[in-house]
């Protein structure tokens, strides 16, 4: 089988998970991802790839993959993204040893490989980044991790201690009251906030990610 593209418009300012198309060696094409991998059309995967990321980029996928895997996902890094992490002293996301077929369209780079271990990756970068901006620049970050997983824990913490004026912690506030954590449900303000202060102290106690 070949991989045609993402199955995603990913922002060139983003780090993301997304699904992929793939073409079968009979010829069927399909995207990933989904929870029963969905099968497209010649029509379909033509709207599809006019998404630049998909038209410039075809890699032979991995020889022990199985078309019917709805776990293959690909990882994006947008040039715009990776800029911002030299500016600002994030860490860069790192390529998992279990990745494969990376590509390298006009406006970034993708990867592709398992989606539990994508996932991971990316969690262990956004903590690098949360230990990172407890320590400068913490603002621009924080925005940088909303355009990795706006909806993580760690997120959520850096950007309400990075807010520059109360208004804006305000905000975070609220914002974050409304997401329903795995973990812990929707959480109150009052929460929140121990909850946060104590990501923050142990942030701010950790030792260098390795």
């Amino acid at each position: 089988m070949r991989i045609l593209g993402l199955g995603d418009r990913p922002d060139r300012r983003s780090y993301a998970i997304c699904p992929l198309i793939l073409r079968a060696d009979d010829g069927r094409i399909f995207v990933t991802g989904h929870p029963v991998t969905a099968e497209l059309t010649e029509e379909e995967l033509r709207q599809q790839l006019l998404n630049p990321i998909g038209v410039r980029d075809v890699a032979e996928a991995g020889a022990g993959v199985q078309i019917r895997e709805r776990a293959l996902m690909g990882a994006w890094v947008g040039d715009g993204f990776a800029a911002d992490c030299i500016n600002f002293g994030a860490p860069e996301p790192a390529v998992p040893q279990t990745a494969w077929a990376c590509g390298t369209p006009a406006e970034g780079r993708f990867w592709t490989g398992p989606a539990g271990e994508l996932h991971a990756s990316r969690d262990r970068w956004l903590h690098a980044a949360a230990w990172q901006a407890v320590r400068g620049r913490g603002y621009e970050i924080a925005r940088l991790m909303r355009w990795a997983d706006p909806f993580a824990f760690e997120t959520q913490a850096v950007s309400w201690h990075a807010a520059r004026t109360e208004p804006e912690r305000d905000w975070e506030l609220a914002w974050a009251s409304q997401i329903v954590f795995p973990d812990r449900g929707r959480l109150p303000k009052r929460k929140l906030v121990k909850l946060f202060r104590r990501a923050i102290d142990r942030l701010q106690k950790e030792a260098p990610p390795v």
